[in-house]
């Protein structure tokens, strides 16, 4: 993966586990040696010097991380453990032995699993070898963050606060504009603070199935990038290769700078800007913008958003892209266009989210805060629809119809 994939936000919060999980060994006697270079001949040398048995690591699923652990194998002894997904491979199959591909069976397949697949985990009480005699660069910690505390100790305490209050509403919670009834773990996950079983244990104990099917569909995206390594890069509905995608950089602009006229998508591309993060309702509401009311590439919102969010992880984001465009396994259906207005109204009708986060029209009218160009006073500086939402759901209708029947 080019390194310019990943922004400076994620990649900080990055650096800011690893300083507090140094800290954590710290405790314990032991540390986080930090080294550069070509892994496998890293490795190798510190095997030396550590006289360590063998090398174990997260495993993981993109055609990077493969490649990195078969040339690694090659001159040490390695072994990828299980713990990136729920399920110890993720690719689940029918009884004919192909793959899923629509979630609604692999979820079923996946509960089922997870009912039967229960053998009880040996605990191994870990040896944390003193390193002091052993070189390593300086870790420099990341610049933290005010949204998302990096560390175990912080992850578990937004684990226990979002069980103790808000898993009970999460069905419908989740679907709030600023994330409030959501858990806001997934950074969490995504660099493997938290495990994913733990967490799907967590809400089975609490009967929250709507959060354990959020935490499948992690799972299934990552048994998609496993079977597809180019699922940020190629469509996986082939008849889209000749979809009639638009170019305009300069459409593209305003869409990320939150500056579309549609309050509620303004709102969510601002707070990604400053925040790195928004809630999964409001991702799927701008990336249906970006592609149906812009027909603009999803590639180029994937890409966008592997630079600005937090929990940028490659499976769930470009699955997540290519659901939305219609162009991935159990796409969402093209006909499928949110409006913006109404998704508004529906999941923030008091605008506060939007107030928050589009200042202009702070302590604006509620009637018209999610259509102000509807307005008798239209805001000042705030500007007006970049596209008519009519006119963008037929041109897109149009478009999807014209694939359809190819």
């Amino acid at each position: 993966m080019s390194s310019n994939r990943f922004g400076a936000r994620r990649n900080a919060f990055l650096r800011a586990s690893l300083f507090a999980l140094q800290a954590d060994l710290g405790r314990r006697g032991s540390g986080v040696i930090v080294r550069s270079g070509e892994p496998r001949f890293v490795l190798r040398k510190l095997i030396k010097e550590t006289k360590a048995d063998e090398v174990l690591a997260l495993g993981d699923y993109s055609e990077y991380d493969r490649q990195r652990n078969v040339a690694v194998s090659t001159l040490v002894p390695f072994r990828a453990l299980p713990g990136q997904a729920v399920m110890a491979d993720p690719v689940l199959r029918r009884p004919d032995g192909v793959p899923y591909s629509v979630f609604t069976h692999y979820f079923r397949a996946w509960q089922k699993l997870r009912l039967f697949d229960r053998s009880p985990t040996e605990f191994v009480q870990p040896n944390f070898a003193n390193i002091d005699n052993i070189s390593t660069e300086v870790l420099e910690p990341g610049t933290g963050d005010r949204n998302f505390r990096a560390g175990e100790s912080p992850a578990n305490n937004l684990l226990r606060e979002f069980l103790r209050h808000r898993v009970s509403g999460y069905g419908t919670g989740r679907d709030l504009l600023d994330g409030s009834g959501s858990s806001r773990l997934s950074p969490y996950l995504r660099f493997g603070v938290l495990a994913p079983t733990m967490l799907a244990d967590d809400a089975e104990i609490a009967g929250a199935e709507q959060w354990l099917r959020q935490l499948a569909w992690r799972d299934f995206y990552f048994s998609l990038l496993q079977r597809h390594p180019r699922l940020a890069k190629d469509n996986l509905r082939l008849n889209f290769d000749e979809f009639p995608w638009r170019n305009s950089p300069s459409d593209f602009d305003e869409w990320a700078a939150g500056e579309t006229g549609y309050p509620v998508v303004d709102a969510g591309m601002r707070q990604l800007l400053a925040e790195g993060w928004i809630s999964n309702r409001m991702r799927m509401i701008v990336a249906s913008f970006l592609t149906k009311h812009l027909m603009l590439d999803w590639r180029m919102g994937e890409s966008y958003f592997m630079q600005q969010l937090i929990d940028g992880d490659l499976a769930s984001n470009a699955g997540g892209w290519q659901w939305v465009a219609g162009t991935g396994a159990d796409a969402s259906p093209f006909f499928r266009i949110f409006n913006p207005v109404l998704q508004g109204k529906r999941f923030d009708p008091s605008g506060n989210y939007i107030s928050r986060w589009v200042p202009e029209l702070r302590g604006y009218d509620a009637r018209w805060i999610h259509e102000p160009w509807k307005s008798p006073f239209p805001p000042q500086g705030y500007p007006p629809p970049m596209v008519d939402h009519d006119f963008a759901r037929l041109r897109a209708l149009d478009a999807y119809r014209g694939i359809g029947r190819r």
